[in-house]
């Protein structure tokens, strides 16, 4: 996997890459996923809050994909919805963070979900949007298992009363198992890639490197 930063001043726009859009509240881990995919770990321990929009090139399988990963503070989420077209036009999927072991903020996270599909009818775009349960970690699952459970359901009710949007997929999250983050990543890039040119693009990747 190779990464291009794309700098703040730089204007020229990437057309070839497709867009994948990460938002969500400050601290929900938005960031931690994007470098646990790219196995960068040493930089989770130090990590800071995003500020404002990041966009990060990066090649999979021969496909460029723009991934924006947009900071969570209330500054900047102000800021995102006042340029709807400047963040979230031409996004072609978006990944929503929740954090699920900070119940007291999951309103507000639910709120800022039912913002950012606003700005998308006001586009008139309607990319497939996966949630991301994060934080779900193991020991949550071995230690409370049934508590975490209704709290999913809990969540997923209140938006469905919440937000109005044809496609919503959910997927419980946690960077303390990576094959949970790397299965979501692997079937919503497969709305990105026809599943027999994935499966092509895989065999030639494979034969590179036997």
């Amino acid at each position: 996997m190779t990464i291009q930063y794309l700098t703040k001043d730089e204007k020229k726009k990437t057309t070839s890459a497709s867009k994948l859009l990460f938002t969500g509240l400050d601290n929900a881990g938005k960031t931690t996923i994007i470098y646990a995919l790219q196995r960068e770990f040493s930089k989770i321990a130090f990590l800071k809050p995003t500020r404002g929009a990041q966009r990060r090139i990066f090649e999979f399988m021969g496909k460029e994909i723009a991934e924006w990963d947009l900071g969570g503070q209330i500054s900047y989420r102000i800021s995102y919805l006042k340029n709807p077209g400047k963040y979230f036009d031409d996004t072609e999927i978006v990944v929503y963070v929740i954090d699920v072991q900070n119940r007291v903020r999951i309103p507000e996270s639910i709120s800022y979900l039912k913002d950012v599909v606003e700005q998308f009818r006001k586009l008139e775009i309607a990319p497939p949007m996966y949630i991301f349960l994060h934080k779900y970690d193991p020991a949550l699952r071995r230690n409370a298992l049934n508590e975490m459970k209704n709290l999913e359901l809990e969540i997923k009710e209140k938006i469905k009363k919440s937000v109005e949007y044809k496609e919503i997929y959910y997927y419980n999250t946690s960077i303390y198992d990576l094959p949970s983050i790397i299965k979501a990543m692997s079937e919503i890039l497969l709305n990105i890639y026809p599943k027999s040119e994935l499966i092509e693009k895989t065999i030639i990747e494979f034969g590179k490197k036997t």
